[in-house]
């Protein structure tokens, strides 16, 4: 059997099971190099589409760089996704030692 990305299941519970105006409650933490603390806060109304490791951003949130209509943002990049209107955290990336154990 395979096993699913953690992510992926959270992004496909919220894209197909939630409002697509509760999108704008969900906060998406990224690695964003040169951000404060490198990290990137963003909401998931922001978010066009994802794919196989992927989320594609509207290049409009993206801090007034001309990018293409997409930005892809590696799964890999994404830390926490959190409901600010549950207060709650739908998911937070592993640290490596966490892997590890």
């Amino acid at each position: 059997m395979v096993k699913k990305n953690p992510l992926k299941e959270v992004l496909e519970r919220i894209f197909w099971a939630l409002p697509e105006e509760r999108r704008k409650d969900m906060l998406v933490y990224i690695t964003h190099r040169g951000a404060f603390q490198d990290v990137k806060l963003t909401t998931l109304d922001k978010v066009v589409r994802f794919s196989r490791g992927y989320i594609y951003m509207s290049s409009d949130d993206l801090d007034g760089v001309d990018y293409s209509d997409e930005v892809p943002i590696p799964f890999h990049r994404i830390l926490k996704i959190h409901d600010k209107v549950e207060d709650e955290t739908l998911y937070e990336k592993k640290s490596d030692k966490e892997k590890n154990d």
